[in-house]
Formats: structure tokens, sequence, C-alpha cells
């Protein structure tokens, strides 16, 4: 699903609100069968979204695994990361999602801008995301950096995320045009028109 709007629309503020780091100033969230007046991050986690900022939240002095395992490192004997674990799962999800990464230990600053998307992805998928939610996601990216992106949300849309074990992932992303909804998620149909009035208030006396 797609989210068009231009700048100042409301997409990133949907995304949020979504995604737990805002809360809504009232109505219902619902999730399932069950309703949520406001979200948490920790919240929306735990009921499988997962959100991939403009700024992608990764670490750029840490290397790829350490970027997918953020937080939720494993360890053993109560307190030593398992690092041989986290090597194996993260070559995994990345196969699975078919995302290309040519060294594991490469630092995620040294990355594209394609390269780093994947990795985001990649890790809000291993921590348990079924609904993935991008923002803008080539917002400013170059040409070639943008066709990367929209051929990885290609390839989830196409059963990417079935292939990591996510057989009910959703994907939802804010865009600025049509064009770009179109050829990420191919062909659609169009389910809902919004339009946002603003009134000025009234000057006090």
């Amino acid at each position: 699903m797609a989210i068009v709007g231009d700048n100042g629309a409301g997409k990133s503020t949907l995304i949020k609100l979504l995604s737990g780091a805002l809360a809504p100033d009232h109505g219902q969230i619902m999730v399932g069968d069950k309703s949520y007046s406001s979200m948490t991050p920790g919240k929306a986690i735990s009921l499988g979204i997962s959100t991939v900022y403009q700024d992608l939240a990764l670490v750029d002095c840490r290397d790829v695994v350490s970027n997918i395992f953020l937080g939720r490192e494993p360890v053993y004997a109560g307190f030593l990361m398992d690092k041989r674990r986290m090597q194996k799962e993260a070559a995994q999800v990345l196969q699975d999602l078919q995302i290309n990464i040519p060294s594991l230990h490469t630092p995620v600053g040294l990355l594209s801008g394609g390269q780093r998307q994947g990795v985001a992805v990649a890790r809000d998928v291993f921590q348990g995301g079924k609904v993935i939610i991008f923002d803008e996601p080539t917002a400013a990216m170059g040409l070639q950096e943008s066709a990367k992106i929209i051929k990885l949300l290609q390839k989830l849309r196409q059963g990417g995320l079935a292939a990591a074990g996510k057989r009910e992932g959703r994907i939802i992303f804010g865009v600025d045009f049509i064009d770009e909804a179109k050829e990420a998620i191919g062909t659609g149909k169009l389910v809902a028109v919004s339009l946002i009035l603003w009134t000025p208030m009234p000057k006090q006396a």
C-alpha cells in the first residue's frame, strides 16, 4: 500500500502515529481486532509494526551484523555476545530478502544508499516485522540509488517477506509522487482520498 502526498501533506506524521513516535490527539488505531488510543515504539514492534525512517536509524560506525541485531544481541554464559550466531542469522535473513551486501563486516557508513536501506529492512524483518512501513524511502537519493530501492520494494512485494518467514507480511510506504508508487507496487486501485482544509484561528482581541 502507498500513501501519496505532497510535502507537508502529513505522510510522515501518519507513519509516526502508527509506529508510536507520536501520539494522536484523538481517534483509535486498529490492529487486527484490537483498538489502541495511541502507540509506543515498543508496543508497535511487539505487534509486528516496523518502520524504516528516512534517516534509517543505523549506526554508521558499526558493521552490518551489529546493526541488524541492534539492541537485541544474543548472549551466552549470561553476558558473552554470540557473534557466531549473529553472523549466521544475519547472512540468512539477507539471503532470504535477496539483499546483496559484499561483506557483513563492513561499517554501514561505507555502504551505498540502497545497501543501507537493505540493512534497515533486514533489521526490521529480523526483529519480527509483519508490516514494514517506509517513510519516503527514496528521499534525497540519486536516480541510480532510487532505482535500487524501488527494486528492493518490488522484491518484497513479490514474495521477499514470505521467503523470510513472514507469510502475512505487508508493505506500506509514503512517497511524494504517484508514479513512484505505481513503479513499486505495480497495478492497484485508489482506495481513499483525503483533503485536509486549514482554517486560521481568529485573532484574539
